[in-house]
């Protein structure tokens, strides 16, 4: 008799399970920045193979069975769980990883975390070079990044400055460091027809720039080759951001005077 009950029991769980009353689920999953739908969203059933991703406007259909949490989850975004319950529409609002991005370091391999980098880099903000009053970047760049050597070879008007990250890198070519603004490598030659000098940097705007990253080893050359044998300069310029308009004036003045003129 007992051995008939037992069966009978086990009998009954196997077909409550195979016939588990499923639900259907569906929502949209946006961003707590915007509220815009967030296209390609993991959405997956915990503790199951059952998953989906969302559509491009954010929004998801997945059958679960009842009982079961739903997980979300997307680079850049917070992963979040979310119990089904007898709910049939779940709407998901996804949290902003706030990581620091002073933590990670992008190589030419990968990113590693900064307590992880062995490479030699330095970077410096732009809240340091608009306190400055200088004409181009370059001149609020020196003195502010270790390993790196910024000189004015003379007096002339618009005269390029000799910038020197590892110190003399060659005899015969350019020892100028690589400069790259927003990932685009520019021209850093004197490009006058003529023989006036000519400075391409001084047409970068610092008050324009957001930050400045010195790749000083050679490792930089898996990202640009031999072109950064003298070092690179990492130019990352301001760009819009969602939120209330912001207005900011910066603006400095000076007074020159001539001293021992002679009498005419």
């Amino acid at each position: 008799m007992k051995k008939l009950v037992l069966s009978w029991v086990l009998m009954m769980a196997v077909v409550s399970t195979l016939f588990a009353q499923t639900r259907q689920v569906t929502g949209k999953v946006t961003s707590s920045e915007d509220g815009s739908g967030l296209p390609g969203v993991s959405v997956s059933a915990k503790g199951s193979s059952k998953g989906t991703t969302t559509a491009a406007d954010g929004s998801y259909k997945i059958s679960v069975n009842d009982g079961a949490s739903l997980v979300y989850s997307f680079v850049g975004f917070s992963t979040q769980s979310v119990a089904v319950g007898t709910r049939g529409v779940i709407d998901v609002q996804l949290q902003v990883d706030n990581t620091q991005l002073s933590e990670v370091v992008v190589v030419g391999y990968g990113t590693k975390k900064r307590q992880e980098f062995t490479g030699a880099a330095s970077s410096v903000k732009a809240a340091t070079i608009a306190e400055r009053p200088v004409q181009s970047f370059s001149q609020g760049l020196t003195g502010q990044a270790a390993g790196v050597n910024i000189t004015q070879p003379n007096g002339l008007l618009n005269n390029p400055p000799v910038i020197r990250v590892r110190g003399l890198s060659s005899l015969s070519l350019s020892s100028f460091p690589l400069v790259v603004i927003d990932g685009i490598p520019i021209s850093t030659d004197n490009v006058s027809a003529n023989s006036t000098t000519n400075n391409p940097l001084a047409d970068i705007n610092p008050s324009d720039i957001e930050s400045i990253d010195i790749l000083k080893d050679a490792a930089s050359a898996a990202i640009y080759g031999s072109r950064a044998g003298a070092g690179v300069l990492l130019i990352t310029t301001k760009r819009g951001k969602s939120g209330k308009a912001k207005v900011s004036i910066e603006s400095w003045a000076g007074v020159s005077e001539a001293v021992r003129l002679p009498d005419v």
